[in-house]
């Protein structure tokens, strides 16, 4: 059947907050009983009984899940774009799987962990790699004001791809385009207040983006509104990062 990894953390972690009373369920099983009956409640204590490898090996696996679930939090917003939640979420899964891999490559694995996190990881890539060839997960990401393309030159996750200068170029054929239906000439000015966004509590985006603030750089009044947008001179603010929608109709170039 297919596994739901929502449904499992979940489960498990409700029995890591019942585990006290789980252990002594299972051990008092059999108390006060007598032939067939006590005979029959041990064998099935025997497959009711978690060691405490079993606990540890339940406490790792929710570890693991947990990015799942708020990936699908992040993905499951309402009212706010979230194409632009897709490649960074994919390479924070992919992180997080390789380091638990490694770990699992260097211990004991009893329950098959390696495999399963080798078979996922192979899964993540290949949907990964299907995203890639399309450009609207691209452009999703970097119109998104935290990232911008600062995040495709980052070495430590992009290395070996060509995807920031393919942003630049997707970013200027989207501007040549829709530029000329624009008439709007109007300077541009410092946005100096927005209006606030209730916070909402961490995310797997927010993680995965949080070293990527676009620093602001040099600008003039002859650069196109591209260069300006990259240059990273009207931050994104904490508040904007659940909606940046709410960035790009405050900072209208």
């Amino acid at each position: 059947m297919p596994i739901r990894w929502n449904t499992t953390l979940a489960e498990i972690d409700r029995a890591m907050k019942l585990k006290p009373a789980i252990n002594q369920w299972v051990d008092q099983l059999d108390a006060r009983l007598t032939g067939k009956k006590k005979r029959a409640t041990i064998r099935k204590k025997k497959k009711l009984y978690l060691s405490v490898s079993d606990w540890e090996f339940l406490e790792r696996l929710s570890s693991i899940l947990v990015l799942f679930y708020t990936s699908t939090l992040d993905l499951s917003c309402k009212h706010v774009p979230t194409i632009c939640y897709t490649l960074p979420l994919y390479k924070q899964l992919e992180l997080h799987m390789d380091t638990y891999c490694r770990q699992a490559s260097e211990e004991t694995d009893v329950h098959g962990l390696e495999d399963a996190l080798v078979a996922g990881l192979t899964k993540l890539r290949i949907h990964m790699e299907k995203a890639l060839v399309s450009d609207y997960p691209l452009l999703g990401a970097v119109l998104h004001p935290r990232m911008r393309v600062s995040y495709f030159e980052d070495e430590s996750l992009w290395s070996n791809t060509n995807l920031a200068a393919r942003v630049r170029i997707l970013l200027d054929h989207m501007y040549q385009v829709y530029s000329e239906d624009s008439m709007d000439s109007s300077p541009i000015i410092p946005a100096t207040t927005v209006d606030p966004v209730s916070p909402v509590k961490r995310s797997a985006f927010k993680s995965a983006v949080k070293m990527h603030m676009q620093k602001a750089g040099p600008t003039s009044a002859s650069q196109k509104e591209v260069d300006i947008y990259l240059s990273g001179l009207y931050p994104c603010t904490t508040e904007q990062e659940d909606d940046p929608l709410i960035w790009w109709k405050v900072c209208i170039f």
